[in-house]
């Protein structure tokens, strides 16, 4: 769990505001996912054990290829996908006026799991990390 400031930002579905967790402009090798639905975050570190073997398998020298494909291979969180983009916690829209306004307060965060696709057989690995890095060139 780390804390992370939360930013103001405004849907351009509803136009309702809301604060949502960002690691700023000097976080390297970190993200934040949100759920498709708006509602919940995690970090990823492109340096932990797992993100290293999908890098691995990307094998391209920039780490902002692998966000998405990790968002897709993390264990969702109440019944929701990670995502690589904040969405509306009220509509889940990810049509977005602005995000990274004023910081609004502080919220713990916690780290993404992957503890799903971990246990699977190296070539069942493989194949996920295939398939979810394929949509995430795809999106």
């Amino acid at each position: 769990m780390k804390d992370i400031a939360l930013l103001e930002a405004k849907c351009a579905d509803c136009g309702r505001l809301f604060g949502h967790p960002s690691l700023g402009d000097f976080a390297y090798g970190e993200v934040v996912l949100c759920t498709a639905d708006g509602k919940h975050y995690a970090t990823v570190d492109a340096f932990n054990e797992f993100a290293v073997q999908v890098r691995a398998v990307v094998k391209s020298g920039s780490t902002s290829s692998i966000w998405p494909a990790l968002a897709a291979l993390a264990d969702p969180v109440a019944g929701q996908q990670f995502t690589t983009s904040v969405h509306c916690p009220h509509c889940a829209s990810n049509n977005l006026e602005y995000w990274g306004g004023q910081k609004v307060g502080v919220t713990c965060v916690p780290e993404v799991s992957f503890a799903t696709v971990a246990k699977l057989s190296p070539s069942l690995l493989a194949q996920h990390m295939a398939l979810a890095i394929s949509q995430a060139h795809e999106a």
